[in-house]
């Protein structure tokens, strides 16, 4: 390869030793071409490098289900058709060894993305927790379109089966991993039935799993187009040429985040939905929100995916959609909107509550830079860093506790990460004293509880360790990482059977328990 000067490529760097078979690979392309932008750059150069071993990520509860004939599936088409459904990727390279990889970074001069990534140190650049942030800082993150020819060949197969009416496109999720977020058949059947009835052409894509076998009967006589599963650029092109598209929360779906001329609902399904707060806090996406990049035609509802609420929210978009249409309105609701936002504060706050310590820093630091006097953000970014495996310096750690206490931030919450901090120096018993008095002062407040639990833990005061940690549990606090402190605490003292008739209880919420902590799509 000839050397590249910087007016050329930007080379995104797809690095699976920290980065997935799975459709996040959309959020990839959408923060590489946003960063093209930013450096103004004509085009991107994919760069897909192997990760050690077999070549795939290997991390728990990542590509979870996918063995390694699935994972290479995906690789070629899913991963590379994915990229050329961005216009301005030109060159795709599939490299053999992080050394061919190495070699292709060396010819770029800072034209890389993401930022800060190398062999030695590979950055994940799929994180939609930070999409979500350059949805709020007004960036446009919508860059997927499909092809002239791929459209031509959707719009012929459509042709002879459409008759005039309006195309609505049903993508199921029927997986055999976290079931509780698949499509319920009877549901989505009835309700393409009912579009049928009223005058729609409803087409179902399935899902992977189940492409291959006979179609059940709660579908039997609805149009399906299983050719999306296998080629991309028609599945894109059918989601373009849709009037609507509804989704669950499965990976598909990610193709209408980065894509304005996909009119969409997403129906939040699973754990995602049900648990409080949502898991799509660490994404940048708060309970009853959509992402901040989407536009007025595309919607996260924040229901069950019954009959009832498919045909209502339907109905809605579809009336906002015809009335745009026939009042001229339609062109300017492919911009952002504004409303999709909660405070910069409370999206600090939902990445801090789901590790996202960089994220929290990111918005912090924009919150200060426009607000010096707000002490909040001092206080958030002081914890950010204290839980950062990576980042911690204790002088700006001090700064920012010094600075939020300045700015009028709670006297509790400061003294507490006071004691987080000194904890985090392995100052245990400086600690222990500042939550002691902040226990006096607040009984009831079950984070120094906990914090105190921890502390009496590593000195090896066992017994009170064990008093803190059941004090949590008789509080409604019964986690298993909890229930394990006491058993190990309970094993330390000799009270060995104790400990195995605890340990029964803890391998039960255990077994029972299927919820990795960031799970790609």
């Amino acid at each position: 390869m000839p050397m590249v000067k910087n007016s050329d490529p930007l080379a995104a760097f797809y690095d699976l030793n920290v980065s997935p078979m799975s459709f996040d690979y959309f959020t990839f392309l959408a923060l590489a071409d946003l960063e093209r932008r930013k450096q103004h750059k004509t085009s991107i150069h994919i760069v897909i490098v192997p990760n050690f071993g077999d070549g795939f990520l290997d991390w728990k509860g990542v590509d979870v289900g996918y063995d390694f004939s699935q994972k290479k599936w995906r690789l070629f088409n899913m991963i590379i058709q994915a990229s050329w459904l961005v216009p301005a990727v030109v060159q795709l390279s599939l490299c053999n060894s992080r050394e061919e990889a190495s070699d292709i970074y060396s010819k770029y001069s800072g034209a890389i993305f993401p930022e800060g990534h190398s062999m030695e140190k590979p950055v994940m650049g799929w994180d939609k927790g930070l999409a979500s942030w350059y949805g709020y800082k007004d960036q446009d993150l919508q860059c997927l379109s499909a092809s002239a020819p791929s459209k031509e060949i959707m719009s012929t197969w459509l042709k002879t089966r459409v008759n005039g009416r309006k195309i609505v496109t049903l993508t199921l999720r029927e997986a055999s991993y976290f079931p509780a977020r698949n499509s319920n058949l009877k549901e989505w059947g009835n309700f393409a039935r009912s579009l049928e009835a009223g005058g729609y052409f409803p087409i179902v894509i399935r899902d992977a799993e189940k492409i291959t076998e006979k179609t059940p009967k709660e579908l039997d006589g609805i149009t399906q187009f299983p050719e999306a599963v296998f080629n991309m650029e028609l599945r894109i092109a059918l989601y373009e040429l849709s009037y609507i598209c509804m989704f669950v929360s499965n990976g598909p779906a990610e193709i209408g985040f980065y894509n304005k001329n996909i009119s969409y609902l997403y129906f939040v399904t699973g754990n995602w939905l049900t648990e409080r707060p949502t898991p799509f806090e660490g994404q940048g996406i708060a309970f009853g929100y959509t992402p901040s990049f989407a536009t007025a035609y595309q919607k996260w509802i924040w229901k069950a995916a019954n009959e009832a609420n498919l045909q209502s929210e339907f109905d809605r978009l579809e009336n906002e959609l015809s009335n745009a249409l026939s009042d001229g309105t339609f062109i300017r609701g492919l911009a952002r909107q504004p409303g999709n936002q909660v405070s910069h504060i409370e999206l600090a706050e939902g990445f801090l509550r789901s590790g996202r310590f960089d994220n929290t820093i990111i918005v912090c630091d924009s919150i200060i830079n426009e607000e010096p006097s707000n002490g909040q953000a001092y206080l958030l970014k002081a914890k950010a860093m204290i839980r950062h495996e990576n980042i911690f310096d204790q002088v700006v750690v001090e700064k920012n506790l010094l600075e939020a206490k300045k700015y009028g931030a709670s006297r509790l919450d400061i003294k507490a990460e006071h004691g987080k901090f000194l904890m985090s120096l392995h100052l245990w018993r400086d600690a222990l004293a500042i939550y002691d008095q902040l226990q006096q002062e607040h009984p009831t407040d079950l984070y120094i509880l906990l914090q105190r639990a921890i502390i009496f833990d590593e000195l090896g005061r066992h017994q009170e360790a064990i008093d803190c940690y059941q004090g949590l549990r008789d509080s409604g606090q019964n986690h298993r990482n909890i229930i394990y402190r006491i058993i190990e605490n309970l094993k330390a003292m000799g009270r060995i059977k104790e400990a195995a008739a605890l340990g029964l209880e803890w391998h039960q919420m255990t077994d029972s328990t299927e919820h990795p902590q960031q799970e790609p799509v």
